[in-house]
């Protein structure tokens, strides 16, 4: 690896957590009602401030365990959405795209509409839901050309899914409907500590685990027979990396909703800042600095707050139509 190369990793990297702390210092301290540094210190030290009694809810109850949970959510997407996109060697391949969050949002909506399940335990629904989705698409993608009738296969699934949801929607209560609508907009604004602790203890022990897929990963971008030519186990290191990738975004679905075109979004503009190289690292830093400042800008900048899933959305359509027209520019179309 060039000099020049690590030096601009090191730039990024450092632009990106001084993005995600000051969107994170901002939310934390700023809007309808501020507070100090030294207060805030105070309080995550547990000390009184018995000048500020409403501080120390609004810290430790809501904006702590939201930005908290805007990091790991967005790590979490950046880096499956990722793995998807290396192993499959398509910019259109991750969650958002190949059925895995559609239909983790359907195994959410079931449970929460068929059960009434709600809390920690949509995790599991949503991880279900995801890995149902993985081994359907899995199924009719096997043999010559897999990548692309993955990719495919899983565009199926997702249309399935969302008719699915929309179904379910329209047979739940007026109550059930409005808590399904505001997850499926994909918001923090129920983020908890508890969900804080689940969605980084999945994101650590997984990307663990991603740190040694990461050699096999990086060679299956040089095509399938040249990484086995190197020694590479090219079905064990793909399937793997993908059941790592759906793993981790159902947790974060499960625990913010479907926060729409993060996991798209991270692994290309890190390929774009770095010249065409791609960092498992730096993506999981940009889909949490994506999310962290769209939250801040929905709560400090807009009048009104809106749910980050719309502001990401509004942010990764352009992206999207601009992934198209290259592809099509370079298919000759």
């Amino acid at each position: 690896m060039s000099s020049v190369l690590v030096r601009r990793q090191v730039l990024v990297g450092v632009v990106l957590v001084v993005a995600i702390v000051a969107s994170c210092g901002a939310h934390l301290l700023l809007g309808d009602y501020t507070v100090s540094l030294v207060d805030f210190v105070a309080i995550v030290r547990g000390d009184a401030v018995p000048h500020a009694p409403a501080a120390r809810f609004l810290i430790l109850d809501d904006r702590l365990p939201r930005v908290l949970l805007g990091i790991v959510v967005g790590c979490s997407f950046g880096l499956g959405g990722t793995l998807f996109q290396l192993v499959l060697r398509n910019p259109l391949a991750s969650p958002d795209f190949v059925g895995v969050s559609a239909l983790s949002t359907t195994a959410v909506v079931a449970a929460m509409a068929l059960w009434g399940v709600s809390g920690l335990a949509l995790s599991g629904a949503a991880a279900v839901g995801g890995v149902g989705a993985t081994a359907l698409v899995m199924a009719v993608s096997s043999g010559r050309q897999a990548t692309t009738r993955f990719v495919l296969s899983g565009v199926a699934v997702a249309a399935m899914a969302t008719a699915t949801t929309q179904y379910l929607l329209s047979r739940m209560s007026i109550y059930q409907a409005s808590a399904a609508a505001q997850w499926l907009s994909g918001s923090l604004h129920a983020a908890s500590m508890d969900k804080v602790v689940v969605v980084g203890v999945v994101l650590m022990v997984l990307g663990g685990v991603t740190v040694f897929l990461a050699p096999g990963v990086r060679m299956l971008g040089m095509g399938d027979d040249v990484a086995a030519a190197l020694g590479v186990a090219v079905l064990w290191v793909r399937w793997l990396s993908i059941g790592v990738a759906v793993l981790v975004t159902t947790t974060a679905t499960a625990a913010s909703g479907p926060v729409t075109f993060v996991a798209f979004l991270s692994g290309p503009i890190v390929g774009l800042l770095l010249g065409g190289r791609s960092s498992l690292v730096l993506s999981a830093l940009m889909g949490a600095a994506i999310v962290c400042v769209a939250d801040a800008v929905s709560v400090l900048v807009l009048p009104t707050p809106l749910p980050v899933g719309v502001i990401t959305g509004a942010l990764g359509m352009p992206v999207l139509l601009a992934v198209v027209v290259s592809y099509r520019r370079k298919a000759g179309l």
